[in-house]
């Protein structure tokens, strides 16, 4: 028997006839409020389910289904949910620092004032997802951001290498101290890494001007 308790009040607010939550079919459950953390619920099914203000916090999430879930408020801070598909979620307000997000989908995902801080995004598919929320030291090399919602974000000290950013929106966009060497910027452009100011670094002189 696998139980599921309220965060504050712990009372059981789901149960069910198994050994465990990993590859459990939860589609369309109510868990809003719900402490799953440190829980492991790789390839869990959680589509069109209400998270709201759930705990995940340093839950195995990897392979798991969240399609369409209400995740408004919850707390995935150093989960770890490599390949997740998070396609059409709404994650307002989400807290995700530390995460690891490595190869997910966030595709029209829907994230203003998120903090992901430090997640890993390695790889994924933020295309066309409201990403008006903040992302400091975030690595998201290799991500695809083709046309995100990137009004106002902050992406400082993000690592952006070889990351896809073509129509994106980048109105008000924090970029300082951000890797961004090989990344394909709003207007399909290649862009290359700056200096601590926000100016392009300038190319090395060449040796002979050194002497002289």
């Amino acid at each position: 028997m696998i139980e599921i308790r309220h965060k504050e009040s712990q009372d059981v607010i789901y149960r069910c006839e198994a050994q465990a939550l990993a590859g459990q079919r939860l589609q369309g459950v109510r868990l809003a409020g719900a402490d799953l953390s440190g829980r492991n619920l790789c390839d869990c099914d959680l589509s069109n389910t209400d998270l709201r203000d759930v705990n995940f916090t340093g839950a195995e999430l990897g392979g798991a289904l969240f399609q369409g879930a209400i995740l408004t408020g919850a707390d995935l801070s150093e989960a770890n949910a490599p390949g997740a598909n998070f396609t059409e979620a709404s994650m307002e307000r989400v807290t995700a620092h530390g995460a690891n997000f490595a190869g997910a989908i966030f595709r029209y995902s829907k994230m203003p004032d998120c903090d992901m801080s430090r997640a890993v995004l390695i790889g994924c598919d933020l295309s066309i997802a409201d990403m008006r929320g903040v992302f400091h030291k975030a690595n998201l090399s290799r991500a695809d951001l083709r046309g995100a919602n990137l009004t106002g974000a902050d992406l400082s000290e993000a690592d952006l290498t070889a990351a896809n950013m073509t129509k994106a929106l980048t109105a008000g966009l924090k970029l300082s101290g951000a890797k961004v060497e090989g990344a394909v910027n709003t207007h399909g452009q290649r862009m290359h890494n700056f200096g601590k100011a926000g100016v392009r670094k300038p190319p090395p002189k060449p040796w002979w001007q050194f002497w002289g």
